[in-house]
């Protein structure tokens, strides 16, 4: 068995997960990540870890003055629904009800504040966004999109009913130390008709 660390190239060097398998994946160059061979080191990276002169290391502290970066929901809307039906958006955007065929769009911003108390769109590019969304039974899917000059829109048609979110939590899971943001969530309730 190989012990393995996901290298982010996209947020250079930084350690994206940690994962072990009978063999090391071959990843091709335009995937924005990379593998290393972790299994003969003597510790473990951590998740968040840089990889720098072949070597792990730990982040520099995030300073406590640096804002933190504000993902928001900037726009949601619900496609192939019948008009009879009782889909409904809540008028915070915090909640969505839609039936199994539909389908949601949802463009979100990275924002931070300009210094000035002004929260702005972040002039970021990210090729490509994972962003989880959890159901309360457990599963876990991956909604993967772009986000380009800080913004960024994803279309899911859900494939199982129930109740589906998209939390803080979960997206900073996925993310190092020193990316993570907030993020208020989106509830995603998915019935059968």
């Amino acid at each position: 068995m190989f012990t393995y660390a996901e290298i982010s190239s996209v947020v250079p060097n930084t350690v994206l997960a940690i994962n072990e398998a009978p063999f090391i994946p071959r990843i091709s160059p335009g995937a924005g990540r990379f593998v290393i061979d972790v299994t003969e080191f003597d510790s473990m990276p951590n998740v968040g870890d840089l990889f720098v002169d072949g070597a792990f290391v730990s982040p520099p502290p995030i300073s406590p003055s640096l804002p933190v970066p504000v993902l928001t929901l900037t726009s949601l809307s619900l496609f192939n629904v019948p008009p009879e039906d009782m889909s409904a958006i809540s008028s915070d955007q915090l909640e969505v009800t839609m039936p199994l065929d539909a389908g949601v769009n949802a463009t979100f911003e990275i924002q931070v504040d300009d210094g000035t108390g002004n929260m702005v769109t972040a002039p970021i590019d990210i090729p490509m966004v994972r962003m989880p969304v959890t159901s309360v039974d457990g599963w876990r899917i991956y909604l993967v999109f772009p986000i380009t000059q800080g913004t960024g829109t994803v279309s899911w048609t859900p494939q199982e009913s129930g109740r589906w979110q998209i939390t803080q939590d979960n997206i900073n899971s996925e993310l190092p130390p020193d990316m993570q943001m907030s993020f208020v969530g989106l509830d995603i309730f998915v019935y059968e008709v």
